[in-house]
């Protein structure tokens, strides 16, 4: 396995275009952009799609735990990718085709048509060292103690406050997913 390592990618590529393909099928840019940054991804050339510019495969696990395939190719050091899907979610449509195919024909017929694209022998584990998620400028406004006692908080784990903050968000958020 040869380890393809994209050093020169440094963030992501998005548009309304984008983000609302990858929304339809039921993912977030964040999802998208955890799925990359996890290490919990493997990256295989997409021969099928190569022709103006290279374009890869990657296939991950979302910090939720589902099984994605992301195509995206590299423009300007920034991931482009128009859509992610749950191949969790498509292996349950398998067994609603059994009343249509025989369930090894059906995965075969698979097998060979992404073979037609994904070059499965030179796999490698996904590494982007430079790779950031997007992030958004955000202006807030907190009554005074609040933001004291941020801050105080803050000094005491030895982070800074902005990062306290984006952290007690994301565990908040996690929460109520998981909720």
């Amino acid at each position: 396995m040869c380890m393809m390592v994209m050093d020169t990618i440094l963030g992501f590529e998005w548009d309304e275009g984008n983000m609302a393909k990858v929304e339809t099928r039921g993912f977030t840019v964040g999802d998208v952009e955890r799925t990359f940054l996890n290490g919990r991804g493997t990256l295989f050339p997409d021969l099928g799609h190569s022709q103006g510019e290279d374009r890869y495969w990657l296939i991950g696990i979302t910090d939720d735990g589902r099984h994605v395939t992301v195509p995206f190719t590299v423009r300007t050091q920034r991931i482009r990718t128009d859509y992610c899907v749950d191949y969790g979610a498509q292996a349950q449509e398998v067994g609603a085709m059994k009343k249509e195919k025989n369930e090894a024909e059906y995965l075969e017929s698979q097998a060979d048509r992404l073979e037609r694209f994904v070059d499965f022998n030179r796999p490698g584990p996904a590494v982007f060292p430079n790779l950031k998620p997007s992030t958004a400028r955000v202006t807030l406004r907190m009554p005074g103690w609040l933001l004291a006692e941020l801050k105080r908080e803050a000094n005491r784990r030895d982070v800074p406050y902005q990062s306290l903050l984006k952290m007690v968000l994301a565990d908040w958020l996690r929460g109520q997913s998981a909720a």
